[in-house]
């Protein structure tokens, strides 16, 4: 949660064969970063790759509602700021007058090109705020996001199949924010995850049968240390939110092994979104390192799609497994906000994360990323400082988790291992 007072050539698994002695110069999990060959895995049908496009947080709320086509009342309830319509100016401060004519589409920008080049499978993000005109705020939280219902139109104009609930301001507007929420995105046919009517809902996947390739299942959860409130916790005949306990290990994860047992078939993919951790801060918490390799090991989740940092952290693959432990915020109204202890993170900066995955295996084949920002409130193609940036900060990241990333023009690759540790 922000707090304003403390203001490729793309590579398929093609002439793989040459990968392992290219990019392993040692031992298990050492790389070459001299190999031409960002990390591939072979598989019998490159063809029926499963690609799924992910991003952490979508902020369509406050600042950004105050310039799509619809608008909430401005007023807000935050300690210094009291109307949305402060952030849009911070921005025309920072980078200048937005352009006048402004649909739908105006905040998604490049993105929209890049998906169309890309053509993912399946388009997934967390959606960082409310969609309701609920006058009543969460009693104390300070800050409180909502877009109004009326813009809904901006994530299909995206072509968005799956929103993520499970986060610290899905109720920012109480209850009947959230039942306005679920209502409008059902209305719309989109599909959401992590929060629902009651505990069945909240904790039941989004299923996506893809045409000769199989099914992929999507759940979701939030904890605590994104500033989730227990309360929130959905139950039966309670709506709310999924709330993972990660900090006890064993029966959340026996309890998500029971979840996804339920749900998966022979070939299903199992995709786990959850919101955790803090604002700042590149450290991987070894608890939630623990409960994603469990996860995977004990739950048989495939792709963990971590989110609720606002710039981005390092990745993990593990037994062929992607972990994402912080996506960064892809589209917020912070631009123009300053404060010197934030500077280094470079929140401005995301990537859209491209995951192809072996529909036989789960395994990762190949992540993509793409380099972003965000200017004048939409996103944008990264400048080659950004770029530069953000491939020498996941290179750095990534090492320490046991990988690195490569550069390809203005692209980016993560170099795979294949360690069982």
């Amino acid at each position: 949660m922000f707090d304003p007072r403390r203001l490729h050539p793309y590579l398929l698994a093609s002439g793989v064969t040459r990968f392992l002695a290219s990019l392993f110069s040692t031992k298990s999990g050492s790389w070459n970063p001299n190999s031409n060959t960002a990390g591939t895995k072979m598989m019998a049908n490159p063809e029926k790759l499963i690609r799924v496009f992910m991003v952490g947080d979508v902020m369509l709320g406050r600042g950004i509602d105050m310039i799509l086509p619809h608008h909430c009342d401005p007023k807000l309830y935050e300690g210094y700021v009291t109307d949305a319509r402060d952030y849009v100016k911070l921005s025309v401060d920072q980078s200048g007058a937005l352009p006048t004519e402004r649909g739908m589409r105006y905040v998604w920008g490049d993105a929209l090109e890049i998906l169309e080049e890309k053509k993912p499978d399946i388009r997934l993000i967390n959606l960082e705020t409310s969609i309701t005109t609920s006058e009543t705020p969460w009693l104390g939280k300070g800050i409180n996001y909502r877009m109004h219902p009326g813009n809904v139109e901006t994530l299909k104009e995206a072509k968005i199949d799956c929103c993520v609930l499970s986060n610290n301001h899905v109720l920012d507007w109480g209850y009947p924010g959230l039942e306005e929420t679920l209502s409008t995105l059902r209305s719309a046919n989109i599909t959401y995850v992590g929060a629902g009517k009651d505990i069945s809902e909240a904790q039941q996947p989004a299923v996506f049968d893809l045409p000769n390739k199989g099914r992929v299942l999507i759940f979701a959860g939030g904890h605590r240390s994104s500033g989730v409130f227990d309360e929130w916790q959905a139950r039966k005949g309670k709506s709310g939110v999924n709330i993972l306990n990660i900090d006890q290990l064993s029966h959340t994860v026996h309890e998500l092994s029971q979840q996804v047992k339920k749900a998966k078939k022979p070939g299903d993919i199992v995709i786990l979104s959850i919101h955790w951790g803090g604002n700042w801060g590149f450290k991987v918490p070894d608890m939630f390192q623990r409960f994603a390799h469990s996860a995977i090991d004990s739950a048989g989740v495939d792709v963990i799609h971590g989110h609720s940092s606002h710039h981005v952290k390092g990745v993990e693959v593990y037994k062929g497994k992607l972990i994402i432990y912080g996506c960064g915020d892809f589209l917020n109204d912070y631009e123009g906000i300053f404060h010197p202890d934030h500077v280094p993170y470079r929140s401005e900066l995301s990537l859209m994360y491209l995951v192809d995955l072996d529909p036989e295996t789960g395994d990762l084949v190949n992540l993509l990323m793409v380099p972003t920002m965000t200017k004048k409130m939409c996103v944008r193609r990264a400048e080659e400082e950004g770029v530069k940036w953000l491939h020498e900060t996941m290179h750095m990241e990534c090492k320490k988790l046991g990988g690195g990333v490569k550069r390809t023009g203005n692209e980016l690759h993560l170099l795979l291992h294949d360690d069982d540790k």
